[in-house]
């Protein structure tokens, strides 16, 4: 989620993380569920200890 997003007439990239941070409940709740989404489609991949 990093530099997704360039500001028109500017070299300027910002990041998705920093749009949902303005959004203090929503864009909490999206990032967590992004990082939710790519921990699910690497759990079935990893081997952990047992």
């Amino acid at each position: 989620m990093g530099d997704v997003i360039r500001i028109p007439g500017t070299v300027i990239r910002i990041g998705l993380e920093t749009i949902l941070g303005l959004l203090p409940w929503p864009g909490d709740t999206v990032a967590s569920l992004v990082g939710l989404a790519i921990r699910g489609r690497s759990a079935p991949v990893a081997h952990w200890p047992a």
